[in-house]
């Protein structure tokens, strides 16, 4: 990708300190800001299931959504006009409101006990699903382990960042009696994760299992995985994690995550999920309300993240149920998981299609997987071996299929693999086809329709702008970056502006990227402009736009 500060440019740029941009640069960043990433106990322990298809939370994040991408269309299109910095500043102010999931309202319109396994998109609430007491208990044996640093300080899944989780139970298996060599000699380590087990294990296993089975009209899920998760400040030696990006679990049927503290007790903290769209727009984020050992469920198919506001540690619990069927036959790591390559409606379904497609480039097998995920339960090794010739590229089928149906992940996934040339000639024209589904090249910003030396990219920014225009904020990035670097080989004013709105739009979703990027842009518009007063800065649709970011 084509960073702004690796421009040709930037080397003279960074000599710019002219006294004026000193002067006012406090005023123009004073309103940046990066927005951090995530029942009283009884004995009547209650199940809250929400028909999410017809529900209120899924229509009312879909209106949102609506007026999120026509404020975001007005905003680049309207660039630098009243109207699109006003557009642009409405967008700031929800991007900054905090909204609970509405399971009371949800309520009223389900009026059965239990669903079909095939019904999808499902969230749902068990109230003080473990005793206070409980939780207390697990918290004092998290404290001392993160005291301690054995807390797991690998790359998260999701953002490659430090995870701070523990494994309880990991496939089925218990990791108290796991014979590695960390958990084998670390006495500590082994006696607490014992401990752990027998507080937690029961609960899940007597109590939550069933209560999914119910939930989804089954007896064929399976604990999969069980385990804790520290949010917070300087968690390990300095390091924070405010949260999890938004995104699928895309080899977990079914999730629950359980609060063992009442930071989420107000819908403003914890666990997100987002229904009715395809978008990560920070503006759709319903934050669900659980107090100390309340557990939320939700299925695969419902995107989802974590935040924590700056101030509050959260530890929670989490844990992934699978079907025990076909994933007994062969190791986990050698599968694609039924519910996704045997859904019902994988030919239409853009959610399916896309995590699908991340659950085969996610196995060891990567993305060399092939169309018989869509026609087995399973894939092994050999099954790969036999068709990967006649089919190599099953994943970027799914993304391409997903983004026809206007995916706003799989958009900005086939704008990379343009810009990377991974797509085969196939694929490129079945890109090629799909982009013109979206209007043609005319309708882009003038900018955005100059000829490149790599026609892959002019394709990448086809892809990115229905993904920016989707509220997504990769997309958004990518884009600026392309259009900054157009900009400095075409002196176009006009791309500076576009590219100023692309970053404030990724900016007031929290990507701390962004606002550093814009920075940069104000540098060259300074420069290229021969900005000498204060007057004509303050003046500039560059600046004005920089301040909504």
């Amino acid at each position: 990708m084509k960073m702004f500060f690796r421009m040709v440019a930037f080397p003279y740029l960074l000599l710019i300190s002219s006294y004026l941009f000193l002067q006012c640069h406090g005023y123009i960043f004073s309103r940046f800001k990066a927005t951090n990433m995530d029942a009283k106990p009884g004995i009547t322990k209650t199940l809250t299931p929400v028909r999410s298809r017809s529900a209120h939370a899924k229509k009312d994040v879909s209106r949102t959504y609506d007026h999120i991408r026509k404020l975001t269309d007005t905003a680049l299109q309207k660039r630098g006009t009243q109207e699109g910095l006003g557009a642009l500043y409405e967008l700031g102010e929800i991007s900054t409101a905090r909204r609970p999931y509405n399971f009371e309202v949800d309520k009223l319109h389900d009026n059965c006990d239990n669903l079909h396994d095939n019904y999808a998109d499902v969230v749902s609430r068990v109230e003080s699903l473990i005793p206070k007491e409980i939780c207390h208990e697990i918290l004092k044996i998290v404290r001392s382990l993160q005291e301690d640093k054995l807390l797991s300080t690998n790359p998260d899944s999701v953002d490659s960042l430090p995870s701070f989780h523990l494994n309880i139970v990991s496939n089925g298996r218990s990791m108290f009696d796991h014979d590695s060599t960390k958990y084998a000699e670390d006495d500590h380590l082994k006696k607490s994760l014992k401990s752990l087990h027998d507080l937690i294990v029961p609960w899940v296993n007597e109590d939550l299992l069933p209560k999914i089975n119910t939930l989804l009209n089954t007896d064929s899920i399976r604990v999969g995985d069980i385990f804790l998760r520290k949010y917070g400040s300087n968690i390990i030696d300095g390091q924070d994690r405010r949260g999890i990006s938004s995104h699928y679990d895309v080899f977990s049927k079914i999730s629950s995550v359980i609060a063992l503290d009442d930071v989420a007790a107000d819908g403003r903290n914890g666990l997100y999920t987002i229904h009715g769209a395809t978008s990560n727009h920070v503006a759709l984020r319903r934050f669900v309300p659980l107090r100390i050992g309340d557990a939320a469920i939700h299925t695969w198919d419902v995107l989802h993240g974590v935040d924590v506001e700056e101030g509050l540690e959260r530890t929670s619990l989490i844990v992934w149920f699978i079907e025990e069927e076909k994933e007994l036959q062969c190791d986990d790591e050698n599968t694609v998981p039924t519910w996704l390559s045997e859904h019902h409606d994988l030919s239409s379904n853009d959610i399916a299609q896309f995590v699908l497609a991340s659950a085969i480039e996610s196995s060891n097998f990567g993305a060399e997987a092939s169309v018989a995920a869509s026609q087995k339960g399973l894939m092994t090794l050999k099954d790969v071996e036999r068709t990967v010739e006649s089919n190599p590229s099953m994943s970027h089928e799914l993304y391409l299929k997903s983004a026809l149906c206007g995916n706003s992940f799989a958009l900005t996934i086939i704008g990379t693999l343009c810009e990377n040339g991974d797509l085969d000639k196939i694929s490129m024209k079945r890109a090629h086809e799909i982009a013109n589904s979206f209007g043609s090249v005319s309708c882009l910003p003038e900018i955005l329709q100059r000829d490149s030396p790599g026609k892959n990219i002019e394709l990448s920014r086809r892809f990115w702008w229905e993904g920016a225009r989707r509220g997504n904020s990769s997309a958004q990035i990518a884009l600026a970056d392309e259009v900054m670097f157009l900009s400095s080989n075409f002196g176009d004013s006009d791309g500076r502006l576009l590219a100023t709105v692309l970053f404030a739009l990724a900016g007031q979703q929290g990507i701390d990227q962004a606002l550093e990027s814009i920075q940069r842009v104000i540098k060259f518009e300074v420069a290229c402009e021969s900005i000498e007063s204060e007057e004509e800065f303050l003046r500039s649709p560059v600046v004005r736009t920089s301040q909504l970011a």
